[in-house]
């Protein structure tokens, strides 16, 4: 079996393997995860309830959306907060 048909029958059984768990098909629906994005983050969230809000969230994950100002320049997009990658 080649590398790239192991991959994908891997990927295949890990989306069928979540398909049954509540948490990670709500996860995978959030634009831009997908079941494997869910599967890559739920292991680093853990028990979501530690989490007051979806914002709390977010910031951990490190995809909070901002805006940066210094003298020199400004910038928005995704902060690098949260956990260490």
């Amino acid at each position: 079996m080649s590398v790239i048909r192991e991959r994908q029958a891997i990927a295949a059984e890990l989306k069928e393997r979540l398909a049954n768990q509540r948490v990670a098909t709500l996860t995978a629906t959030v634009p831009g995860i997908g079941m494997l994005g869910a599967a890559r983050l739920l292991p680093i969230i853990g028990d979501a309830s530690a989490f007051t809000s979806a914002d709390h969230l977010a910031a951990f994950a490190g995809v909070t959306p901002g805006e940066e100002e210094s003298p020199t320049r400004a910038a928005q997009g995704l902060m690098r907060c949260g956990r260490p990658r």
